[in-house]
């Protein structure tokens, strides 16, 4: 699934889009197999329930939409949410990732992604509450 999102009412500097894709997510800990929730330029949120701690590196292997490429993504943990938050929105427990690290080509591959999705053609806004 992936719609557009925009900036409002967050101090992210990015725009962001839904998207909800399988992930392998691998740490020091282990691997595991968990979901995106929405990506920007910048990182992602890793919908997941797996202890984490702010600064803990994670690397990536996703698939985006419309693409047959699995990329890899040095990511690291800037925020924690462990529990799901209930409410109008419902927020699931996970963490938000920042990408690191990031090759000149899977940068350039996240952002035609993202362009091809910001697009004014690309669909309606969805507002934030």
């Amino acid at each position: 699934m992936v719609s557009r999102r925009r900036k409002g009412g967050n101090n992210r500097g990015l725009p962001r889009i839904d998207l909800e894709v399988q992930v392998a997510a691998a740490s020091d800990s282990g691997t595991h197999t968990a979901a995106t929730l929405n990506i920007s330029a910048g990182g992602v949120f890793l919908v997941t329930t797996q202890p984490s701690n702010v600064g803990d590196q994670l690397q990536l292997e996703l698939t985006l939409p419309d693409s047959k490429q699995c990329i890899s993504l040095d990511s690291k943990v800037r925020w924690m949410r462990r529990r799901r938050v209930a409410g109008r929105r419902a927020r699931p427990a996970g963490v938000g990732l920042q990408f690191i690290n990031l090759t000149t080509e899977t940068s350039s591959v996240i952002g035609s992604f993202l362009q091809a999705h910001l697009s004014p053609f690309a669909g309606r806004a969805r507002s934030r509450s």
